[in-house]
């Protein structure tokens, strides 16, 4: 009898796949721009000098982003807990900014 083993990367791929095919599409929310004013006079010299900002409107994902989600975005998953329908932790400024233009 000739049985083969899969690698349990090759059935991650499976379940990916098939639970990629059921996942909702993310669901957005509009922002208003406008302006505020941000930073301070005083406290931490960063946040200095307080200044007008203005923002253009944007969408921003109504609930938090799943491990799943960032993975059909980004191609790779960002957290080693294999649940992919857990919401994801930290990312980096430069990761975060790669997902916004690809949305």
């Amino acid at each position: 009898m000739n049985i083969k083993l899969f690698s349990s990367q090759f059935l991650l791929s499976i379940a990916f796949a098939l639970s990629a095919a059921a996942q909702p599409e993310i669901e957005m929310v509009f922002v208003e721009g406008g302006k505020f004013m941000m930073g301070s006079n005083e406290g931490e010299e960063f946040n200095r000098p307080a200044h007008e900002v203005s923002v253009q409107s944007f969408k921003i994902g109504k609930y938090e982003v799943t491990q799943l989600q960032w993975r059909l975005v980004m191609g790779f998953n960002c957290c080693s807990k294999l649940g992919l329908a857990i919401k994801s932790k930290s990312h980096s400024e430069k990761s975060l900014n790669s997902t916004s233009l690809k949305l």
